[in-house]
C-alpha cells in the first residue's frame, strides 16, 4: 500500500500555495506585536502631567528623568494650557482624571472648591516632610492641605525657564487621586510604586 503519493502531494501544493506566505506573514506580525507588548512600559513606569501654564521647553522633564533608572521611569507625557486660554476648562476636565501630577494656579483651584477630594490627595505632614519640605507652603481648604506652593506670584523660579506663568497668582503642585504611582497614598497594593511622589519631589526642588 502506497502511503505517500507524489502526484497527490503536488496537486495539494498547487491549490494551497497561498497559505504558506500567509502563515509566514501572520507569524511575523505576531512576533512584532509580542515584542512591542513586552517592551511597552507598565502603568507604573509612566507618568502624565497637566500644567496650567504654557510650556515652551520640555527639557525639565528630561533633566528630572535623569535621576531615575531607565527601567524605573520610561515615559512622561505632558499636557498644558494657560488657564486664561480658550478651551482651558475642557482640557482641565479631560486631563484631571488621567494625570498623576498637576500644576494649577490658585484662581483655578478656587473655582474647584468642593471637589478637591475627588481630584487630589490630601498632603499630610509626613508626606510633606518626606518629599517636599516641612515648612513648604500649601493650598489649604477646609483645614486640609491639597497642594504644595511651587511658584510664588511675582517671583522667578527655575521652572520659569521652561514655561510661562501668570505672574499675578501663585501656582501649586498637586497629587492626583487617580494615580497609581503615589505609594501608600494609592493604596497598599501600590505602596511600592512611588514614581509620582518622587517626580513631584524633584519638580518641587528643581
Amino acid at each position: 500500500m502506497q502511503i505517500f503519493n507524489k502526484e497527490a502531494s503536488k496537486r495539494i501544493l498547487t491549490h494551497t500555495w497561498y497559505i504558506y506566505p500567509l502563515v509566514t506573514i501572520l507569524v511575523s506580525v505576531l512576533l512584532v506585536f509580542a515584542f512591542q507588548a513586552y517592551h511597552q512600559p507598565s502603568a507604573h513606569q509612566m507618568l502624565t502631567l497637566f500644567l496650567a501654564t504654557e510650556v515652551f521647553d520640555t527639557k525639565f522633564v528630561d533633566d528630572i528623568s535623569l535621576n531615575y533608572n531607565k527601567e524605573d521611569l520610561r515615559k512622561v507625557t505632558t499636557h498644558y494650557a494657560l488657564s486664561s486660554a480658550t478651551g482651558f476648562a475642557n482640557k482641565l476636565q479631560l486631563y484631571m482624571n488621567v494625570s498623576d501630577l498637576s500644576i494649577l494656579d490658585e484662581v483655578t483651584l478656587n473655582k474647584m472648591e468642593g471637589h478637591y477630594d475627588g481630584f487630589f490627595f490630601e498632603i499630610k505632614s509626613e508626606i510633606k516632610e518626606q518629599y517636599f519640605k516641612s515648612d513648604a507652603l500649601t493650598y489649604t481648604n477646609s483645614d486640609k492641605d491639597y497642594g504644595i506652593l511651587i511658584k510664588e506670584k511675582n517671583k522667578e523660579s527655575n521652572l520659569s525657564k521652561y514655561m510661562l506663568f501668570d505672574e499675578t497668582v501663585n501656582y501649586y503642585l498637586l497629587l492626583s487621586v487617580g494615580s497609581k504611582n503615589m505609594g501608600v497614598l494609592s493604596g497598599e497594593e501600590n505602596k511600592n510604586y512611588t514614581n509620582g511622589l518622587t517626580f513631584a519631589s524633584y519638580l518641587f526642588n528643581f
